[in-house]
């Protein structure tokens, strides 16, 4: 039976059953490395902590490792959170709840509310941040400027190996402007 267009590859195209199921494309920090995403270091609770810039993240996230390192010197109150969340992959993301934390970035202090997640990243500031604080991005000056102050940021463009996988073969014919 001939296998359609729109279905992924089979496990002996791909190798073992355990590459079956991976993410196709990891972002952020992973295993101390990190892609070229936009960046700044911020504290909470007196920790500092990178975290990834991400306009296509509708939350600000922490990560559980981040979480727990924090809750051993602090006091933090972990409210439920039932929504289902899920990466740009649709992947299922695991949650603990949610929580309110002051976000201070380059001196300036932030009331801002963090899903706490299994994430890669020690922390990712999205959307919901940079619509009620951003008035500026600037890539090229690697600044978020707020009507506070201006965020520095970084883009670190260390070379780390993704895996990509095509999952649909698109043809685009020649001189067509696809």
């Amino acid at each position: 039976m001939a296998k359609s267009k729109t279905e992924g590859p089979t496990e002996s195209e791909i190798g073992t059953e355990s590459e079956i199921g991976k993410n196709v494309v990891r972002t952020g920090n992973i295993s101390k490395q990190y892609d070229n995403g936009f960046y700044t270091t911020g504290s909470v609770c007196d920790n500092e902590i990178n975290f990834l810039i991400d306009s296509g993240s509708t939350m600000s996230i922490i990560s559980v490792d981040k979480f727990e390192e924090l809750s051993k010197t602090n006091e933090i109150t972990l409210l439920p959170f039932n929504t289902p969340v899920h990466d740009a992959n649709s992947n299922p993301i695991g949650t603990l709840g949610i929580i309110d934390l002051d976000l201070v970035l380059d001196g300036q202090s932030f009331k801002q509310q963090f899903l706490v997640c299994k994430i890669k990243q020690d922390g990712i500031i999205g959307q919901d941040f940079l619509l009620k604080h951003a008035q500026n991005i600037d890539y090229t000056q690697k600044k978020i400027r707020t009507k506070y102050n201006d965020i520095n940021c970084w883009i670190n463009s260390e070379p780390i190996t993704c895996r990509v996988l095509v999952r649909k073969t698109t043809i685009v014919p020649a001189h067509s402007s696809a």
